[in-house]
């Protein structure tokens, strides 16, 4: 693992620090200045380093990112109008608070986008157990979206249980599929189906309230979905593209998607992955 990629896992891992976190969160001019700055830094100074994919399927991936990010939006809504917990926004709403929230989700988000691109293309180029490196990443990425304060906080076995089924497994999830993306469409990719959901969750004046079990499964069932479909696709084209010799060598992700969308999600995601 080489140095410049250690910083900006450092980078990253800065935001867990309590008093960092709670900086970060309370002023939208400190979390630019911190990721804008020490992202900035890095980015001058670190090799380019970023998973390589034809610009076609690129662009296909972003499709597929908008895509997706519109189903689960959907699916959060119609359950919540079918269980009527529609609720108004704990966002500010005006041009101003707008504009806020827009710095407080895509700092994080470009940077730790950033950092899974890197940490991804870094593993299929260098590091031989690819499929646990990318798998780690991920995990990694996940943690630093939770709020370890709030666990502290959690004072019976059922709160613990409804938070781990309800926030802690969705958004490994949700890290799994960003992962995927990035493998299949670049960085691009990842950013826009995060960024597509995030924007209108900080936008829309109304969002769902969900109860934790309807919660948990759709932050679950649907990563797993999306993810079969983009791989189908990406298998597809691979398939074309071995039978002339020009294929990506994945096998065991092209047996994943058609074969299993719905068991082992997280680890074979990335198995037998090769540059």
């Amino acid at each position: 693992m080489n140095v410049a990629f250690l910083l900006l896992l450092a980078m990253v891992a800065g935001s867990l620090i309590p008093a960092v976190r709670a900086l970060t969160e309370s002023s939208a001019v400190a979390c630019l200045l911190y990721y804008g700055v020490s992202g900035g830094m890095l980015y001058a100074s670190v090799p380019r380093v970023s998973v390589q994919r034809r610009e076609a399927l690129r662009r296909s991936m972003r499709l597929y990112a908008l895509s997706g990010a519109a189903v689960f939006l959907a699916l959060r809504f119609l359950t919540g109008v079918c269980l009527k917990c529609l609720s108004a926004t704990p966002y500010d709403t005006s041009l101003p608070g707008i504009c806020k929230n827009m710095l407080w989700l895509f700092a994080p988000l470009l940077a730790k986008e950033w950092v899974r691109s890197y940490g991804l293309g870094l593993s299929m180029r260098h590091i031989r157990g690819r499929a646990l490196a990318a798998v780690l990443l991920s995990l990694f990425l996940a943690l630093t979206e939770l709020n370890f304060s709030r666990v502290l906080r959690l004072g019976s076995a059922e709160d613990r249980f409804i938070f781990a089924a309800s926030t802690v497994l969705p958004t490994l999830a949700d890290s799994a599929v960003r992962s995927a993306l990035v493998l299949f469409g670049g960085m691009g990719a990842s950013v826009l189906y995060a960024g597509a959901i995030g924007v209108f969750q900080h936008v829309f004046p109304f969002l769902p309230d969900l109860p934790w079990l309807a919660s948990s499964a759709i932050g679950l069932c649907f990563p797993i979905f999306f993810f079969s479909i983009c791989g189908n696709s990406f298998a597809g084209r691979n398939t074309a593209r071995e039978r002339s010799g020009r294929g990506y060598r994945l096998p065991g992700m092209r047996n994943f998607c058609v074969r299993s969308p719905s068991t082992g999600f997280a680890s074979a995601c990335f198995r037998s992955i090769r540059p």
